[in-house]
């Protein structure tokens, strides 16, 4: 990923939390000071009054302002592990060309595991769908390596269904 990954993005959620904690303690604290206004000799002062009130509302706007980035915040963190999760998945694959001179994302030999050889379609994979090509029957024993999404054809694939190479 580039410098700007997924511990950077905890780091800025938790000076965002941080800051709507201050925040909040700064509106109770504006409150306070209003009542303490409010129940003194100084009540009687409305340009100290008006200070008090709009101080209160600049705090809470500063609130709602810290609460709506802390949310923007979580969000691009989830897209950016979506991100992520997709880039590890897509790189279990290697672009092959095949011999009929066309392209496929082939799965790595050390990422087989317990699962069959395949291919995915690129094209699908560009729009983020994770399609297993699958053979198509031709006619006269042979058979075509065809995406079932988008139905792009990868050619001739021998008379053999199996072999995705």
């Amino acid at each position: 990923m580039s410098e700007f990954d997924i511990q950077t993005l905890k780091e800025i959620t938790e000076v965002a939390t941080s800051a709507l904690k201050s925040t909040e303690r700064g509106v109770s604290l504006v409150g306070t000071v209003k009542g303490l206004f409010e129940k003194s000799e100084a009540a009687g002062n409305s340009d100290l009054k008006a200070r008090v009130s709009e101080l209160s509302a600049q705090v809470t706007d500063a609130a709602l302002a810290n609460t709506k980035l802390k949310l923007q915040l979580a969000e691009l963190l989830n897209e950016l592990n979506e991100q992520k999760a997709r880039n590890d998945k897509l790189a279990r694959y290697e672009l092959t060309e095949r011999k009929s001179g066309s392209f496929v994302l082939k799965l790595r030999q050390e990422q087989q595991g317990n699962e069959p050889m395949h291919s995915i379609c690129p094209n699908c994979a560009d729009r983020r769908k994770h399609i297993v090509l699958q053979p198509k029957y031709h006619g006269m024993g042979t058979f075509n390596l065809v995406c079932p999404d988008c139905e792009a054809d990868f050619g001739h694939l021998r008379s053999v269904p199996y072999d995705v190479a």
